[in-house]
């Protein structure tokens, strides 16, 4: 996937699946669950043990169709390596120029975290591909209508929305995703026990929220 595949991928989905756990037993079959349900962009965190080698294992495993990203980094030296273990995008908590560098010199996309208006210039000025807003609950869902005033077209992904309830109320102010916890998708049960089913399901659940947000915008 280049850069341009890859936004408009989750532009399209509206959800970024992100997975951020110390248990990672049935990490990779819990992504292939909610990617059946329709959330076909996954973030592994690099927080994660053996983090780069979850990246390279789950992009063998999961379909092609799969945007599988590389989250918290926080350099361009573990972006390369995020890159070279198979991440189709790059996602920081913060702003770090020479990450969105290293990630283009691979045609990688790169997502930065972002928080004021100044930060959000920089990085777009920067090339940033999609832009993180983090943590997004403190703003609330009028922050992206707002911003989206002076910097349209700006593809703004909010990560730690607080209450996935707001989910159709970010798409219909203009997000074009939100980050939900992938580990969390179906409830922790579902994810520690192997309940693949319940997570398709709540998986499908939530890009039925997203469907209703766009309707809310349009």
């Amino acid at each position: 996937m280049d850069r341009q595949e890859v936004a408009q991928r989750t532009k399209g989905c509206g959800i970024v699946a992100v997975y951020r756990t110390m248990d990672t037993t049935n990490l990779i079959d819990a992504a292939k669950a909610a990617a059946d349900g329709g959330l076909t962009v996954l973030e592994f965190t690099l927080t994660m043990p053996k983090a780069l080698d979850l990246v390279e294992r789950a992009r063998a495993k999961l379909p092609t169709n799969v945007a599988l990203g590389a989250g918290t980094v926080l350099d361009a030296e573990t972006a390369r390596l995020a890159i070279m273990a198979g991440a189709d995008f790059v996602v920081s908590p913060a702003l770090d120029l020479k990450t969105i560098e290293m990630c283009h010199r691979y045609n990688v996309p790169m997502a930065p975290g972002v928080f004021t208006p100044t930060e959000i210039l920089q990085a777009w000025q920067a090339g940033a591909d999609m832009i993180k807003i983090f943590p997004s609950f403190p703003l609330g869902p009028r922050f992206v209508a707002e911003v989206s005033g002076p910097f349209p077209g700006i593809p703004f992904v909010m990560a730690a929305i607080g209450d996935l309830n707001l989910i159709p109320d970010y798409i219909a102010n203009g997000a074009a995703a939100c980050c939900v916890l992938g580990n969390a998708i179906g409830g922790a049960e579902a994810y520690a026990k192997g309940r693949y089913d319940a997570v398709t399901k709540a998986a499908q659940a939530l890009a039925t929220a997203v469907v209703q947000g766009r309707k809310q915008r349009a």
